[in-house]
């Protein structure tokens, strides 16, 4: 792993302790701002820290509501990493005061470096309460694929409409598409 992947991801850390703490000003140290949040289709953007701010107080009411109590990370992936940007799919698990979980689910988290200093940017959620477990999806190929283009296309679709991290995750447990591939 790459020394950006290390230090978004850490920077990730920081940011979801501070969100079970519901620290606001610790969540804020680890964002950069405009920030935006795709959950289902609907965008959420921050202008400003204060914007953010703002909507705290209803969000840890809504979580309360939900009966939560934590959210633990399940996985932490980066599919892609550069000097000045990282992209993490993480799987996240809401849960109850007695440990249980009530929803899990990925997400896309898009982290950059300004001015020196690494921050998430954006969030996608998958969708809420229903995210698929990935390997227990059913796969089919959409068409034959030539020999010669194997190791560079992922020829598998599903049978139902999926959230696009699901797409990101076949791409990088594709074989032919890491540093695994021997042929």
């Amino acid at each position: 792993m790459n020394e950006p992947a290390i230090e978004a991801i850490e920077t990730f850390k920081r940011w979801a302790a501070a969100f079970n703490a519901r620290d606001a000003d610790a969540m804020v140290a680890e964002m950069h701002f405009p920030h935006m949040r795709l959950a289902g289709t609907e965008f959420q953007t921050w202008k400003t820290s204060e914007d953010f701010h703002r909507v705290q107080d209803s969000m840890t009411e809504m979580l309360q509501e939900e009966g939560w109590h934590t959210t633990v990370t399940k996985s932490i992936e980066a599919v892609q990493a550069g000097p000045e940007k990282v992209h993490l799919v993480i799987r996240q698990s809401r849960q109850r005061a007695d440990g249980t979980e009530y929803n899990g689910f990925d997400t896309l988290w898009i982290f950059t470096k300004i001015d020196s200093r690494w921050g998430v940017q954006f969030r996608s959620l998958g969708i809420v309460g229903s995210a698929p477990r990935f390997s227990s999806i059913r796969m089919k190929a959409t068409s034959p694929v030539p020999a010669a283009h194997k190791k560079a296309v992922v020829p598998l679709r599903p049978n139902f409409p999926l959230p696009p991290l699901f797409f990101l995750r076949r791409l990088i447990s594709a074989p032919c598409l890491t540093s695994a591939c021997t042929n």
